[in-house]
Parts: structure tokens; C-alpha cells; sequence
């Protein structure tokens, strides 16, 4: 459009020079004036310009280019052709900026509703977009976490504490009984209690060294297991990583108990020696001492219990197996009998230890925090048992303070056992 406007311009321009140009002057009528006449009026230029020629002016210094006799007539019908040039001009100026103003105009209208028309579009395909991201998003979101179905299914091995806690109770009931003399072993004094926990230790537990010095028979098949804390409290398996006893360590564990923690029985009193003032005391004595070290002996006991097999149910077993499969180290843990202990430590080690997920977990940010809340999860878990231990620990350090307190007394039963 601007380049229409330019040319019409400039060929206005053309015809107006060529307008100005006073070649050949052709009257109103279209005759040719002619120039080859003698006489010449100067003056008569002069008024057809409204300029007066001064008087000292020599008529004939132009006579070879104008006709000065025709000089009035000459001038008219230049400027009859000037003005009539010059209207066209104007005319035609007048009608390009018009041609052009409309072209403008209808250009504009079409830009404005291509502009419209795209506008349009790019709002509908914007409101698609955030569409389809809704929906992806929605669907990410919805996703579960890499950890996710693990921690859910696995949370039913949670009903292992309770089997625990029972089977703590019961042995650690057996163990007061033994201590205090009323088991069927330990009724009879402290001799006959002796007599049999040595007895039980030869059976299974007996070392070359003491087949040597005939304290035994034979070899026992786990050679002093019931002593070596190794060997049984703190066995970790063949592999090194398992937190589950088998059948026979489990009984090892329970005789290293038996063997640290309540190695002496207390004899029981005869009616007579109940019924007497000495032996009302020493009575007494008893019952404080049994009480301090039942403490002790019930935190190793649970320690233990929660690494003893226990029957894991299918669920729980696959669940289990899937895991350690994937953990680095945990290859040769047996899963079909479950510990609690185990199952503890296959939530809390598989989120470092499983190299697959921590790479899924970088997947995208809702994988990761949805990862992160199983985490915590499994450690305010871990972090209630650990204040259970330390009310354990609390009270173990009570009791410590109440005997260190009584050493010094003199006034006490254990002041007047003491002056004996």
C-alpha cells in the first residue's frame, strides 16, 4: 500500500516539473504561437508576472529564445497550462491519499481480524493446554510413591510386637519363678538348681575344653553358645545381616539369660525360718533383691524375644521376600520366619539400601515427597520405641541410684545384713 501511494506521488511531482517547463507554449484554442516575429514588448512579461522590467533593459538580449512581441499572450497561456497542470496534480494527489486512506483502512480491518481470529485460537489452545496439564498433573499427583505400596502392605507385621510382649512376659515369668525357687529345677535349694542349669549347659553347649576335663560327655552341638553372647544373644546369622534366631539360637539365647542373669536362685524358707524374726527379715531381703534384678533381666529378655521366629503368614513372608531381594546385603536374610526385629530393620535400612528406589524417587517432586512421608513415618515408629527404651533405661538408672543410696545406710535390712 505505501508503495502505490509513493508512485502515484512521484508521477505527480513529474507532471508538475514538466509543467514548469515553458518549451513550447500552446494557446487556449490549439494554435502555435509564432516566435520569429520582430517587435517585442517587455513590458508585457512583466505584467503577466505582476513584475515590472526596469526602463534601461535592452529589448533585444533575449530576442533569440522568446518572442517579445507576444509576451502578454505567451504568458497567459503559461499559466493557463501551469494552472490546469497543477489541478491535476492536485487532483490526483488528493485522489491517491484518498485510494490510499481506503486501502489503509481496509488492511487494517483485515489485520485487526486476523489478529482477532488468532487471538481466538491462541486462547483456545491455551485453555487446552491448561487442560491437558490439569490432567497430568492430577494423574502424577494420583500415582503412588515408589515406597509407597511396600510400607502400606508390610505395616501389617505390626502385630509382631504383640507376639513379642507376650512371649517376654512368659519367659520372663519362668525366670522369677526359677529365681525364687519355686520352679520344679530350683524348689529343692540352690544346689539342685546348680546341678541342673550345669547339666543343661553339657547337653548342648559343652566345649572340647570341657569334655577334657570331663565336666562333660561329649561335644555339645552348639559349643558354648549358652555363654558366648555371640553365639547367641547377639547372633547375626551366617550371612552377618540377619536380626532373626533360628529355632536352636533362640534356645541358646535363652540359656545365655539363664546363665547371666539369674545364676543364683534363693532357697525357699521353711515355715519355721517364715515364721521367725530373722527369718522375716531375710525374707525381706529376698523380696527387694528379686524385685532389682527382675529389671535387668526382663530389658535383655525383650531384647531377645524380638529376634525369635515367629510365623510370618504368606502376606507378610512375600512382602518381606520382595524387599530384602532388592536391598544391598540382605540377600541371605530367611524370610519365612519373621522376627519383629527383622521386619523393623527391613523398613528402617530399605530406603537406603534399595538402589531402585532411590532412583525412582528422583522421578519428579510428588514421588519424592510422597517418599519422604513414608520416611517419617517409619521413624516416628522407630522414635516411639526408642522412648520406650529410654524409660526403660530410666528406670534401670533408678534403681542403680536406690542401691548406691542404700551402701551407705546402716539402718536399713541391708545395713543390718551387712553387720552380720
Amino acid at each position: 500500500m505505501r508503495r502505490q501511494i509513493f508512485k502515484l506521488v512521484t508521477a505527480a511531482a513529474i507532471a508538475f516539473s514538466l509543467a514548469l517547463s515553458p518549451v513550447v507554449a500552446t494557446a487556449a484554442d490549439g494554435t502555435t504561437t509564432n516566435t520569429t516575429s520582430s517587435s517585442s514588448d517587455p513590458s508585457g512579461l512583466g505584467s503577466a508576472y505582476n513584475y515590472q522590467i526596469p526602463g534601461p533593459a535592452d529589448k533585444t538580449c533575449c530576442k533569440g529564445y522568446y518572442d517579445h512581441d507576444n509576451a502578454n499572450e505567451n504568458a497567459t497561456i503559461v499559466m493557463k497550462n501551469f494552472n490546469q497542470k497543477l489541478a491535476a496534480m492536485q487532483l490526483a494527489i488528493i485522489e491517491a491519499l484518498r485510494l490510499g486512506t481506503g486501502q489503509l483502512s481496509g488492511n487494517m480491518r483485515e489485520q485487526t481480524g486476523a489478529e482477532h481470529t488468532l487471538a481466538d485460537q491462541q486462547d483456545d489452545r491455551a485453555t487446552v493446554k491448561a487442560v491437558e496439564e490439569a490432567r497430568l498433573k492430577a494423574l502424577v499427583d494420583a500415582t503412588s510413591g515408589t515406597t509407597s505400596c511396600y510400607v502400606i502392605t508390610g505395616s501389617t507385621g505390626g502385630s509382631l510386637q504383640g507376639t513379642v510382649n507376650k512371649s517376654s512376659v512368659a519367659y520372663s515369668g519362668e525366670l522369677d519363678k526359677w529365681v525364687r525357687g519355686e520352679s520344679t529345677y530350683s524348689e529343692k535349694g540352690q544346689d539342685a538348681a546348680e546341678y541342673y542349669r550345669l547339666e543343661a549347659y553339657c547337653n548342648t553347649y559343652a566345649t572340647d575344653a570341657d569334655v577334657k576335663a570331663k565336666l562333660c560327655k561329649a561335644k555339645g552341638e552348639l559349643a558354648g553358645a549358652s555363654v558366648n553372647a555371640s553365639d547367641s544373644l547377639f547372633y547375626k546369622g551366617s550371612s552377618g545381616s540377619s536380626d532373626t534366631y533360628d529355632k536352636e539360637r533362640a534356645e541358646a539365647a535363652n540359656a545365655f539369660i539363664l546363665n547371666a542373669l539369674a545364676p543364683n536362685t534363693y532357697t525357699p524358707l521353711s515355715e519355721a525360718e517364715a515364721q521367725s524374726p530373722e527369718g522375716r527379715k531375710q525374707a525381706a531381703r529376698y523380696k527387694t533383691q528379686m524385685s532389682r534384678e527382675s529389671v535387668g533381666r526382663q530389658l535383655v529378655v525383650e531384647y531377645a524375644k524380638s529376634r525369635d521366629p515367629q510365623s510370618s503368614g504368606s502376606t507378610l513372608a512375600s512382602w518381606a521376600k520382595g524387599r530384602v531381594s532388592k536391598m544391598q546385603g540382605m540377600s541371605g536374610v530367611d524370610v519365612n520366619k519373621l522376627s519383629y526385629q527383622q521386619w523393623l530393620a527391613i523398613y528402617a535400612k530399605g530406603f537406603l539400601l534399595d538402589s531402585e528406589g532411590l532412583t525412582a524417587s528422583d522421578q519428579n517432586p510428588v514421588t519424592a515427597i510422597k517418599d519422604i512421608k513414608n520416611m517419617m513415618a517409619v521413624l516416628n515408629y522407630v522414635a516411639f520405641e526408642q522412648l520406650e527404651q529410654q524409660q526403660k533405661m530410666n528406670v534401670q538408672l533408678a534403681i542403680q541410684t536406690a542401691i548406691l543410696n542404700e551402701q551407705t545406710r546402716t539402718d536399713g535390712i541391708f545395713g543390718l545384713a551387712s553387720k552380720k
